[in-house]
This record gives C-alpha cells, sequence and structure tokens, in this order.
C-alpha cells in the first residue's frame, strides 16, 4: 500500500512503525487491534498525499472508516488511535511530507482530536508512554499543536496531580524535547506551564529549566535562560517563573494597571534593585527582537514584550527615585 507514496511518506511510515508497535506495547494494545489502526493511518497518508480542495468525499469516507474502526476498540487501543492522530496532525500540517495542505484535512484532523480528547480516559503510564512517542519528530509544526494537545489530555486527566517527582520530571522532559525542536517559537506558554509544575526544591528539575535552551537558539529563549539565572533568583525558582510570566504580560504603549499593581507586588518580594538588574540585563538582549532564518527574520514578539517591561521597569524605578529626593 506504500507504493503510490512518496519517499519521504515512506521514511516517516517506517519511523513511525517501530515507535507505534513500543507504543501499542506500552497501551496493552492487541495485535489485531494495532494491526486495525495501523491500516488506517496508512490510508490517511495515501489519501493525503493525493488530496485537493474538492476532497469532501475522500474526507467523509475518512471519517466513515474511523468511526467504525473506533467502535470497536478497546479503551487502550482509542487511547492509541488519539496518540496516534495528535502525531499525524502534526507531520500533515508541517509541510514536511512535500504535499498540499488542505483545510478540509485540517479540520478534519482537528474536530477528530477535539472530541476524542474530550473522551479520552489515560493513566498516569500510558500519559507517559503518548509523550515517549511524540517526543522525536521529523519536524515540529507550530500548527500542530503536539504539545497544546498532549496538554489538554494532562489537564483532563489530572496527570501531573498524580504523578510523583520522578514520573513528572520524565513528561516534562519529553514535552521540553518537542520545545527545543521547535523551527521558530511563537509564544513561551507551554514552557511556563511546564515550569510552574516543578517546585523549589526539586533540584533536577530547576536545573532542567535553567539550562534549556532550544535547538534554534531563539531570542526569546535566550532571554528566559537570562532570568532564571538571575543571581536574585537563587534558591528561589518559583518566583523566577512568577516574574518570568509577569516579564510576558506587557502589552499595550504603556504600563496598564494590572502589569503595575504585579510590579509593586514582586517589589516587595525581591525588592527594586533585584528587578532594575533583571530589567538591565534583558535590555542587554534587545537585540534579539528578530530571529534570521537562511533568507528572512522573523519578528520575536516575546522578546519585544520582554524588553516592553524591562524598560517600564526602569522607567517606574527612576520616578520613584525621583519622587524621594
Amino acid at each position: 500500500m506504500q507504493q503510490n507514496l512518496n519517499v519521504k511518506y515512506i521514511k516517516f511510515l517506517s519511523d513511525d512503525e517501530e515507535k507505534s508497535k513500543i507504543l501499542a506495547s506500552e497501551l496493552n494494545v492487541p495485535q489485531a487491534e494495532f494491526d486495525a489502526v495501523w491500516s488506517w493511518f496508512l490510508l490517511l497518508l495515501q489519501r493525503q498525499s493525493k488530496l485537493d480542495v474538492f476532497g469532501d468525499d475522500v474526507i467523509k469516507d475518512l471519517a466513515s472508516r474511523l468511526e467504525t474502526l473506533a467502535a470497536n476498540l478497546s479503551q487502550s487501543a482509542r487511547n492509541f488511535v488519539l496518540a496516534k492522530l495528535i502525531y499525524y496532525n502534526n507531520i500533515i500540517q508541517s509541510g514536511y511530507l512535500d504535499s498540499a495542505i488542505c483545510g478540509i484535512m485540517s479540520k478534519f484532523l482537528y474536530d477528530e482530536i477535539e472530541r476524542r480528547i474530550s473522551e479520552a480516559s489515560f493513566c498516569l503510564a500510558e500519559f507517559t508512554a503518548l509523550t515517549r512517542y511524540i517526543k522525536h519528530n521529523f519536524y515540529v509544526s507550530p500548527n500542530g499543536y503536539l504539545l497544546e494537545n498532549a496538554l489538554k489530555i494532562e489537564k483532563q486527566n489530572k496527570i501531573f496531580a498524580r504523578a510523583d517527582d520522578d514520573a513528572k520530571l520524565e513528561i516534562i522532559q519529553n514535552l521540553l524535547c518537542i520545545i527545543g525542536d521547535k523551527e521558530f517559537h511563537h509564544d513561551i506558554a507551554v514552557f511556563k506551564k511546564l515550569a510552574c509544575e516543578v517546585k523549589d526544591g526539586d533540584e533536577r528539575g530547576v536545573r532542567l529549566f535553567k539550562n534549556f535552551i532550544p535547538k534554534n537558539r531563539q531570542g526569546c529563549y535566550l532571554v528566559v535562560n537570562k532570568v532564571l539565572n538571575a543571581a536574585c533568583f537563587e534558591g528561589k525558582f518559583s518566583l523566577s517563573v512568577k516574574v518570568l510570566k509577569w516579564l510576558d504580560s506587557a502589552r499595550g504603549a504603556a504600563a496598564p494597571s494590572g502589569w503595575q499593581n504585579k510590579f509593586n507586588e514582586l517589589k516587595g518580594e525581591l525588592g527594586e534593585e533585584a528587578l532594575a538588574a533583571v530589567a538591565a540585563e534583558i535590555l542587554g538582549l534587545d537585540s534579539l527582537t528578530y530571529h534570521d532564518f537562511a533568507i528572512s527574520s522573523w519578528s520575536d514578539d516575546v522578546v519585544k514584550r520582554f524588553v516592553k517591561s524591562a524598560e517600564w521597569i526602569l522607567q517606574i524605578a527612576g520616578e520613584q527615585q525621583v519622587r524621594t529626593f
């Protein structure tokens, strides 16, 4: 059935077959169910390779076949289907396969994933297996929502609340691996959420975040690294994450009241001099507001928000210093 697929499809399928066997084993999916699920995903890629904007009937057929298949699967096999939908959605949205990305396919996959997440039931071991499965990719698409979909499953099944430090750390490492592979970071939302799961006393977890820099060395994460490693946050990782979230909230021409209220709160916890020192470190990296590619540059809006916060910090600190004279 692979004979009509291009080289990249075949390479992806070959790699995924081995990964899928491992995932199926960890989820305790029977061989017969594995074979049926594998056949549907092979059909999905065959249809995707030839799809055009007039492919409504193709999508309806895929949906019908999946519905029939899922109705006869065990819960573990349905979890297997969801994991593979999430993984295949990313590769299809990435353009890696050198075929058209049609809106009707994107909507089909989005709807199927959303519906199946709402019905999903994962235990800690199953969710950990899912994160192992999705952590290595040929390409991480900004429109693939690998991380976001995984965290929806985590939230619904309260995985982190049930995990001990070791289990939680493995999950976080797997998800950070995906962040590290992204070609461009439009935000740091998932990174911040994962960082909130680490306690001050968790030395391995703290070290993981303080040492994290993605493969593309994008400015936003170079600034994040500088903030998390600031001297004033030694032994205060949770506070550094709180400051990170606040620094990333700067929007508008002037500091809004909510931002200023947080400034006053953090000034009480850290001191104005410490905040000013962090701001000065950020402004030393203001040249990173654009990320360079081979033939173009993209605006790094996260860095711009950090720089804006740093400028506001020094502005307010200067105004308050003037008022003391």
